[in-house]
């Protein structure tokens, strides 16, 4: 962080604008093979802290730089008195999730670079003005989580149902499917696969049981035609 030579004004009107900061409400979802989660939009921190700034004559002026493999982004917060307080850079990497190899992958790509900036920048700003995200409501957000948590047993089925159609793909496909997947998920996928086991061996040995018994029923001689 690097400041003007004094900060006096523009310390007294950031602090203003967190006296009168409220939590910004997490309206954004994005959901992955792997996890779900929700986030504050860039524009609702921005729309979040607009006339809050304006009111306390504070602007912010953002400088992103792009690399090979990522992006830098610096917030200067600047006061009418041309006071001013820099923070960052804050460096990110630029990465895609590649549907193909279900990957998390760096990209050099416009929307990629895009998308890593405004990421940034969001953070970036929120980190300079001290802005905290948060659910609607505790409540409201609990029950939620609770419904959202899948039990074991669903979440094995849906394991299962995926290698099924991997290996229906081949057996290249099976293998990136399960390497993909997480320890824990591997251990639910091998549980629910060792109960098919046990189920399957105890249907073998019910109709091995009943074969048995057909031989012997049809070995007996027949008492009404006796050779």
């Amino acid at each position: 962080m690097v400041t003007s030579e004094m900060i006096d004004l523009i310390a007294k009107a950031i602090a203003n604008v967190q006296s009168k900061m409220l939590l910004v409400t997490k309206e954004s979802t994005v959901a992955t093979p792997k996890f779900t989660y929700h986030y504050a939009s860039f524009s609702t921190v921005w729309n979040s802290l607009r006339e809050l700034l304006i009111a306390n004559e504070l602007c912010v002026v953002q400088d992103a730089k792009s690399g090979t493999e990522g992006v830098t982004v610096s917030t200067r917060i600047i006061h009418a008195s041309g006071q001013w307080i820099e923070f960052g850079p804050l460096a990110v990497k630029i990465i895609k999730f590649d549907k193909d190899t279900r990957e998390y992958v760096v990209q050099e790509d416009a929307q990629a670079t895009g998308s890593a900036i405004t990421y940034a920048r969001r953070y970036s700003l929120c980190a300079a003005l001290g802005v905290v995200t948060d659910d609607d409501d505790g409540h409201g957000g609990k029950k939620s989580n609770a419904a959202s948590v899948a039990s074991p047993e669903d979440k094995s089925k849906k394991i299962i149902e995926a290698l099924k159609r991997a290996a229906n793909q081949g057996t290249q496909n099976f293998k990136d499917e399960w390497n993909f997947l997480t320890a824990e998920e591997k251990k639910l996928a091998d549980e629910r696969m060792g109960m098919f086991k046990i189920l399957a061996t105890k249907a073998d040995t019910a109709l091995s049981k009943v074969a048995q018994e057909k031989k012997k029923q049809e070995a007996k001689p027949n008492a009404a035609n006796p050779v």
